[in-house]
């Protein structure tokens, strides 16, 4: 059969046409720069080895996991390796702004922030390699700290973390995350290939669990302020910081600054503060290690103690909380006798109760009739004579002390006491009396109580030698009087 010459060579001019232009329509529509961000199916399609398959991949992994950073995390979706990246890199573009932790390169953000730290908050899924793998940083979660102390979560590519090598198994490979202008890193494993082809690792261990791929996390320095905490004017309260480190920020030199926020800052890991003035107040706890930084913050609220002293005729203390809260005694003392009593860590009175302070724990000499209960700065409140509190120029005489010294009176005297007891009261007249909760100006009598109040204590009847000895006048002019 002779074959037409003219026709042969129609035929491939023909061809050659058509190919070459369905070429050069992908490529022409190529070198426009498709944006891997932005484009639908279609326009990856026009990418060279790119086919509807792999476009829809790129959109999903770009919908799972945010906009692309670089043309070159294009490698992380699944069938598109280096020699794919290589025929497209040329015409492929991420735009203007990829994503919220891009940036321009230059360590800031679009508002002008400076980054100042990255710590990596999760660590990536996959940290156990076979050798040959190719490096997978899914479910890595990076927190960056900005100039301005605000943090937020940066998007890490596989071109930022260096130092993977896959050729030779190790227990212990380091990878650096440079983002930025700042590091962070973490540890890896590759063991050597599986002879029996399931991907795993021979090993002579006894047990058949899984080998652990626990890496101790690294560049983790966090603090704590503490709980809201409840405080009074003038007593100490104490602040202290509580920080979880990793062993690589262990050895670093950490600063803490204590903001209280009253006007005043302090230093250090663990101290106290005392507030002068009842309010709510913010405290921020700033920390600083190495490069790295924290902050945490708590409140406390300072209130005004509203406390009350009684002594009881065994000497004893009986201290009232009349306040809304429960207080804390430590830092308040007892003082008399140029001595004074301290109360020890945590001693609580609840809101509306007392507790009594026997005087074996006191041990200090009540002289002068004077028990002053102060606190930090020296306030306080001053129990002057035995029975219940005494303020300024009035007066409270309980009416059932009354009644006990009246038994104690017959019992040592033997004699017949009438029901009226005359005691005297050195006051002024017009300075009122209080006498069961009811105020008394008229010093003539005490009303209704059948007591009345005379200028001289009452006449007693003659008594022998001992009687007088042990009369109780003179306790009762003491406990009531002075």
């Amino acid at each position: 059969m002779k074959i037409n010459k003219f026709f042969v060579f129609t035929f491939a001019i023909t061809a050659i046409f058509f190919v070459s232009n369905f070429i050069n329509n992908k490529v022409v529509s190529a070198t426009n720069l498709v944006n891997i961000n932005t484009a639908d199916v279609t326009e990856l399609d026009t990418l060279p080895g790119i086919g509807p398959a792999k476009a829809a991949a790129i959109i999903a992994y770009r919908e799972a996991n945010g906009p692309f950073s670089t043309i070159e995390d294009i490698m992380n979706v699944s069938g598109i390796g280096e020699t794919t990246f290589a025929n497209i890199r040329d015409f492929i573009t991420v735009g203007d702004d990829p994503g919220d932790g891009g940036g321009d390169g230059d360590g800031d953000d679009d508002d002008g922030r400076i980054l100042t730290s990255i710590v990596i908050t999760t660590l990536p899924t996959k940290l156990s390699y076979t050798i040959g793998s190719q490096l997978d940083i899914s479910g890595l979660v990076v927190t960056g700290t900005y100039d301005d102390n605000a943090t937020s979560t940066e998007t890490i590519t596989v071109s930022e973390v260096s130092g993977f090598n896959s050729s030779v198994a190790t227990t212990s490979q380091i990878l650096t995350i440079s983002h930025n202008g700042q590091q962070a890193t973490f540890s890896i494993s590759i063991s050597g290939n599986s002879s029996s082809g399931s991907g795993g690792t021979i090993s002579a261990h006894y047990y058949q669990n899984e080998l652990s791929n626990y890496v101790e996390p690294t560049n983790i320095f966090e603090i704590s302020a503490g709980r809201d905490r409840l405080s009074y004017v003038n007593l100490p309260i104490n602040f202290e910081a509580k920080y979880k480190k990793s062993t690589d920020v262990a050895s670093k030199k950490c600063e803490y600054l204590w903001t209280f926020g009253d006007g005043s800052s302090q230093a250090g890991e663990k101290l106290e503060h005392i507030y002068k003035y009842v309010g709510d107040y913010n405290i921020v706890l700033n920390g600083t290690c190495g490069d790295l930084h924290s902050v945490s913050r708590t409140i406390v609220k300072v209130v005004e103690a509203n406390l009350s002293l009684n002594q009881n005729l065994d000497n004893s203390l009986q201290i009232s909380n009349q306040g809304d809260y429960e207080i804390n005694l430590y830092g308040w003392k007892i003082q008399s006798g140029g001595q004074a009593y301290d109360f020890p860590l945590d001693t609580i009175v609840s809101a509306g109760k007392s507790v009594t302070i026997s005087p074996e724990y006191l041990q200090i000499p009540i002289v002068g009739n004077e028990i002053i209960l102060a606190d930090a700065s020296g306030q306080g409140i001053t129990q002057i004579g035995a029975g219940n509190l005494a303020l300024g120029t009035e007066r409270e005489i309980a009416l059932a002390d009354v009644e006990r010294f009246v038994g104690e009176y017959k019992r040592l005297t033997q004699v017949k006491v009438p029901t009226t007891l005359a005691v005297t009261v050195p006051v002024v007249p017009e300075i009122p009396i209080v006498v069961n909760n009811e105020t008394i100006i008229n010093n003539n009598k005490i009303a209704d109580e059948g007591i009345p109040l005379t200028a001289a204590v009452a006449e007693i009847p003659s008594f022998g030698f001992w009687s007088k000895l042990f009369h109780p006048v003179r306790t009762i002019q003491q406990a009531f009087y002075q």
